[in-house]
């Protein structure tokens, strides 16, 4: 599907990862797996700051994926349709849609008259109705195509459209929403859902404060990033010019006992590191010449590695930055 919005706005795409970190934040649900709230409003300031989106790294696997994905969207929302019994499919949307009254936009993969069609929940032909046995696709429904090299399951996680689903019929006042998934190419289900109050209040409140940053640091140039959920939020966020200032957390119970348990573990890697490679030593000179080994349970493999010649290259240019370090250096001081 063809991006209709850019990285300074706040989208279905993104209502997924702020919506998960709030469920996170209350114990309910994990983070999203791929990317956090800070990480999406740094690309955002990269955005305002350059007027272009910020370069992601992609390996060949992931540029593949995108482009099947891509390229079988209008194929999978064609066939959902016939399977549960839509006639009128648009897949003609070719601007977003924005919210009312909420600053947020979404681009359709497509869209339906459901004109009061009844849809039962049956496995066996993939069709889930999430919100019951039956849902009664009445007035404007949205669809979501989604293709992945996952197996299928019964209920999609909530980061793999089901979110960006309830984004899309907020901003489009649809009644119902389809999300409709290729699984390793050979297996389609169509989940179907009403909209989520709970959800849609989640997504609102994030949309208003996303705004509120975003309008922050035009005005300011100040960035007010949200509360980190890993170390790479925290090596991002953090204030570069406080770094060399000198804190004791010795009466920190449980964070010196995180000290500890660091400190020994990195030992323990240290001393395993060099078991392996001591070892790996003596059972390279025991196989000779050999590629494969047997030795009681264990099979040995010993290959080769075929590198391709690169021709000498520049290295492509960096931003000069500071940022914080992503692990901790930790010694022992002498008593």
């Amino acid at each position: 599907m063809a991006r209709h919005t850019n990285d300074s706005d706040f989208t279905g795409s993104k209502a997924a990862v702020f919506v998960l970190a709030e469920l996170a934040a209350r114990g309910l649900s994990k983070p999203h797996k791929f990317t956090t709230p800070s990480e999406s409003l740094d690309r955002a300031f990269y955005f305002i700051d350059n007027k272009k989106e910020m370069p992601q790294s992609h390996n060949k696997r992931s540029e593949e994926m995108m482009y099947f994905g891509n390229q079988l969207e209008n194929f999978i929302l064609k066939e959902s349709c016939l399977k549960i019994g839509i006639e009128n499919l648009d897949l003609s949307h070719e601007k977003a849609f924005t919210h009312s009254d909420i600053p947020m936009k979404v681009s359709l993969d497509g869209s339906a008259e459901g004109k009061g069609l009844i849809v039962e929940h049956d496995e066996d032909s993939g069709i889930y109705v999430m919100d019951g046995d039956e849902i009664k696709l009445d007035g404007l429904g949205v669809l979501e195509a989604k293709n992945t090299e996952k197996f299928p399951f019964e209920s999609p996680p909530l980061e793999l459209g089901v979110i960006q689903l309830q984004a899309q019929m907020m901003c489009t006042n649809a009644k119902w929403g389809a999300l409709c998934v290729m699984f390793r190419g050979n297996c389609l289900r169509v989940f179907l859902f009403k909209p989520h109050i709970e959800f849609q209040d989640l997504i609102e409140q994030s949309a208003l404060d996303w705004d509120r940053r975003i309008s922050k640091y035009k005005l300011t140039g100040e960035k007010e990033w949200y509360e980190p959920v890993n170390i790479d939020d925290l090596a991002k966020t953090s204030d570069s010019q406080s770094t060399k200032n000198e804190v004791d957390l010795s009466n920190l119970v449980d964070i010196s006992d995180k000290v500890f348990l660091i400190y020994q573990s990195k030992q323990e890697i240290g001393r395993l590191k060099e078991v392996i490679k001591e070892s790996e030593f003596e059972v390279m000179k025991a196989m000779d010449n050999s590629e494969r080994a047997v030795c009681g349970k264990y099979e040995i493999g010993w290959g080769f590695r075929h590198i391709k010649a690169k021709p000498s290259v520049l290295m492509p240019a960096v931003e000069a930055k500071i940022e914080r370090a992503k692990s901790l250096r930790i010694r022992q001081l002498d008593n």
